[in-house]
């Protein structure tokens, strides 16, 4: 028997047919009529009958963030024009399923994006809502207070056959980028007219990206990016990065509507570039390694760090993105290179917000830092193709000049039953890598040691990569942080190893000062992996000068094995030896404070 009801039969259908829960609002308006609103939404049809037996006029509230999540348009405050301008910017948006209220705006449904949850936000643009969780819309055949009906707009006989669509990625994570930001609508790129040499990459980047989206093939993206680059860059780049930059865009990025593609033949005739000579290869003039942090960091690319659970990876890249945004020392001992904004995406932890509130505060920085933090609840999607969209619009944006993402566990999708997950994981890292190389910024990936690495003592540092090559093969720098193995395990003190492409590599002891919540720098170089033999020694001899013999009873070990371990010291230049045979701790050793108690064994 068909409902007389309209309400009814249409709330009955949404909640059998779709699986969209429903709750009634007042006639003619939008306020709930139940007790707690939109929390009160059932698919149950004994509930849903007794409701509009109650009130048969009443309209149809749908809560968002359920079983999908809507973008509100009202051209009456310029909804219209934000969307067109981000659609000119982007591509043309996904079919979905869309309504028209009765207010003359529409309303865009869209899949929730998988393994997030889209936040509620007003006036995201102008004219523009996003209703995700904690939201509702009012939906057919409700009537506004207008008195107009609210309708779908569907080309086939029912709503009930179409689909709700993923929303476009580029549209995710603008809204995303915009909410966590409270900015307006993203500005058009503009030109600047003249590009100083730390900004020539990302800005012809974002020029050639943006003419792509309007449809530009590679031959007019690499004419106008060679002739901004001549015309406007302070120390222009030579031929062939222009070529390759341009080359890269083509291939990577999609174009817009307009695009027409050239043939097979031509577009591989574009893109591949020529060979250089050896005279061309001798010719090039290529820079000097840059470095983010003295010593430490590279200044572009992904650095890899590895470190078992609470081995203090977290601690050291909020320490480091404190000292770039503040412009401080790292530790009050490495200078800083490149120093400016950062991004930290936390989803490891799903405490995550307290522990940042806390790193904050101990270390007392400045509410102003510009120090762009992203928890648990606001990271939308996985690591994919998506989220590189999401940081190829949010890098530029903060002028970001590094990226911490903790971890790659956590953020990465789960792998592919029957996939290779060393093929699978070095791709992710690639990608990353020429990412961060395209933005010019640095990006800090964080991982977890496997338990196998771990008990692999064989394996040197910079081969723990969580069981496999892949990951550290692909990276610009890996960094490695561990406890030492012979101190107590409560003992503050870690050992980090650092190794880059184009760096030498960097040992240096930190131990942490539970106080202020920070790591401070204790020794650098060849001493630091043998900071525990130096620990050791100085707890037990308190003169100046000492000799082998004075370590045997107080370590309680054989004077074969002193004298291997002193040999050690002085090969690290910790220890000095005298020509009599006595030893003595260089310098910056002697004015060592220790800490703690230490349980090493000797062999």
């Amino acid at each position: 028997m068909k409902e007389e009801n309209p309400f009814l039969r249409a709330a009955l259908a949404y909640a059998a047919r779709l699986g969209w829960p429903v709750f009634p609002l007042k006639p003619r308006a939008k306020e709930p009529l139940t007790a707690h609103g939109h929390k009160d939404a059932t698919l149950d049809e004994t509930i849903i009958r007794q409701w509009w037996k109650k009130w048969p006029k009443a309209n149809i509230g749908i809560p968002t963030g359920v079983a999908f999540w809507a973008l509100d348009v009202d051209p009456r405050h310029g909804g219209d024009d934000s969307l067109m301008a981000l659609v000119a910017r982007h591509t043309a948006l996904a079919d979905t399923i869309q309504q028209m209220t009765g207010g003359g705006g529409s309303q865009l449904l869209w899949q929730n994006p998988p393994g997030a949850k889209m936040p509620c936000h007003n006036g995201v643009w102008p004219g523009i809502d996003v209703k995700g969780e904690g939201g509702y819309i009012v939906v057919p055949p409700s009537i506004h207070p207008s008195g107009k009906e609210y309708v779908w707009d569907t080309a086939k006989k029912s709503i009930l056959e179409e689909r709700i669509n993923p929303a476009n990625p580029w549209l995710v994570v603008e809204i995303m980028a915009a909410a966590n930001h409270h900015t307006g609508p993203t500005e058009p790129f503009e030109l600047p007219e003249r590009i100083p040499k730390g900004k020539r990459h990302p800005t012809l980047f974002r020029m050639g990206c943006a003419m792509r989206h309007k449809g530009c093939g590679h031959p007019e993206i690499l004419a106008a990016l060679w002739e901004i680059n001549q015309q406007r860059c302070e120390e222009p780049y030579a031929r062939d990065h222009i070529e390759t930059l341009a080359a890269d865009i083509a291939q990577r990025y999609r174009a817009g509507p307009g695009d027409q593609e050239p043939a097979p033949e031509e577009k591989r005739e574009a893109v591949l570039p020529s060979p250089l000579t050896v005279a061309e290869v001798l010719d090039l003039d290529i820079p000097l390694p840059e470095t983010l942090i003295e010593n430490l960091l590279p200044r572009r690319g992904l650095a890899l760090m590895i470190g078992a659970q609470r081995s203090g990876k977290t601690a050291f890249a909020a320490q480091v993105a404190i000292a770039l945004a503040t412009r401080r020392p790292l530790f009050d001992y490495y200078s800083l290179k490149a120093p400016g904004a950062v991004i930290v995406m936390e989803k490891d932890d799903p405490g995550g917000n307290a522990t940042f509130k806390d790193i904050y505060l101990r270390a007392q920085v400045p509410r102003s830092a510009p120090i762009h933090y992203y928890g648990p609840d606001r990271i939308p999607i996985p690591l994919g193709e998506g989220f590189k969209e999401w940081l190829e619009i949010i890098v530029p944006r903060t002028q970001a000049v590094l990226v911490v993402l903790d971890s790659y566990t956590a953020l990465r999708p789960a792998h592919k039953t029957g996939g290779d997950i060393v093929l699978e994981e070095r791709r992710d890292i690639t990608e990353l890598d020429a990412l961060a190389k395209r933005l010019s910024c640095l990006i800090l990936l964080l991982h977890h040691e496997s338990i196998t690495t771990r008990s692999n003592s064989a394996l040197d540092w910079d081969a723990r990569g969580a069981g496999t090559f892949g990951l550290t093969m692909a990276t610009e720098c890996q960094i490695a942080i561990t406890r030492y193995r012979e101190l107590g395990i409560d003992a503050p003190e870690r050992l980090l190893r650092l190794r880059s492409r184009h760096l030498k590599e960097h040992q240096l002891t930190l131990r942490y000062d539970p106080a202020s919540g920070l790591f401070e720098h204790v020794i650098d170089g060849a001493a630091a992996p043998l900071y525990h033999l130096i620990h050791e020694i100085k707890r037990h001899i308190r003169t100046e000068e000492f000799t082998a013999k004075d370590l045997e009873e107080p370590l309680g070990i054989a004077r074969p094995t002193v004298f291997r371990h002193l040999a050690a010291l002085v090969s690290a230049d910790a220890l000095w030896r005298s020509k009599g045979g006595t030893y003595r701790f260089a310098p910056d050793v002697e004015r060592l404070k220790i800490s703690g108690r230490a349980s090493y064994q000797y062999e």
